[in-house]
């Protein structure tokens, strides 16, 4: 709903124009548009050049709070998320470390997991290969199809 930009009333004495006095004249009809009220109280500012300024001023402010505030929040959850990530083992900050034997620990697990990566992506790669042996068939009922011992898939999923 758009409402007409209304004049403001004759006062016997005169009121000194603020943004909160446009936003008083201007307020009927506008319930629940803030767009079409901020467009009324900006074409009514334009009759007070000193408002305008101090409206745009406002609004670079609000904008500017607002990108600040959300530049904030990514840098708290980036580092909430290294700190997690840490903790968790995902990500560590080896090349920070003075005991070799420590990297030298971390080197070989990481090589373990690495290796029962690989050997799983090999299996499910052959897995995929019999399943267009035969589609329609689950990956374990694909597999089994060609002789595939089913343990084998439970055996890689676990490690």
């Amino acid at each position: 709903m758009t409402a007409p930009v209304m004049t403001p009333a004759p006062a016997d004495e005169p009121q000194a124009a603020t943004i909160e006095w446009l936003l008083d004249q201007t307020r009927n009809g506008y319930d629940h548009d803030y767009r079409a009220w901020g467009r009324a109280v900006a074409a009514l500012a334009t009759e007070f050049p000193d408002l305008l300024e101090q409206l745009a001023t406002e609004a670079a402010t609000a904008r500017a709070r607002s990108r600040i505030t959300r530049e904030a929040r990514r840098t708290v959850d980036g580092v909430a998320r290294l700190i997690a990530d840490s903790e968790t083992g995902q990500a560590t900050l080896w090349t920070e470390w003075t005991d070799a034997e420590k990297v030298r620990a971390y080197g070989s697990r990481i090589e373990r997991e690495g290796d029962a990566k690989v050997a799983l992506g090999r299996r499910m790669k052959a897995v995929a290969d019999a399943m267009d042996l035969a589609p329609g068939l689950t990956a374990s009922e694909a597999w089994a199809s060609i002789g595939g011992d089913p343990a084998l898939l439970d055996e890689a999923e676990a490690a």
